[in-house]
């Protein structure tokens, strides 16, 4: 399982694609304008995000 922090950030970041359909500066922004600490979730994701389980 990942932190609550993580699940946090994985619903505003598909939340965000619905407005910004690419990764770019503006979409970044808008991820950044509701979850200002995202990096720090999207490093644990780096480091950590592999070995999560998908669901069955």
């Amino acid at each position: 399982m990942a932190p609550a922090s993580v699940i946090d950030l994985l619903i505003v970041h598909e939340l965000c694609h619905f407005n910004h359909k690419r990764h770019n500066a503006e979409f970044w922004n808008e991820v950044d304008k509701y979850y200002p600490e995202y990096q720090k979730q999207v490093a644990w994701l780096k480091v950590y995000g592999a070995a999560l389980e998908g669901c069955d």
